[in-house]
């Protein structure tokens, strides 16, 4: 299942512990995301991974 329909699903049986679970996760795996696309784009300007 994804992020969204976990959260959807845990808001529309008004499960708040599932609810907070879902939201922690999906921002987490969001900011991993960010931070992983930043890191490609820096690679793609330097062609290195350095900063």
């Amino acid at each position: 299942m994804d992020e969204h329909s976990q959260l959807l699903k845990a808001l529309e049986t008004r499960d708040p512990a599932a609810a907070r679970a879902a939201m922690e996760a999906h921002m987490s795996t969001a900011n991993q995301r960010l931070l992983d696309k930043e890191e490609s784009e820096r690679h793609d300007k330097t062609g290195t991974d350095e900063d």
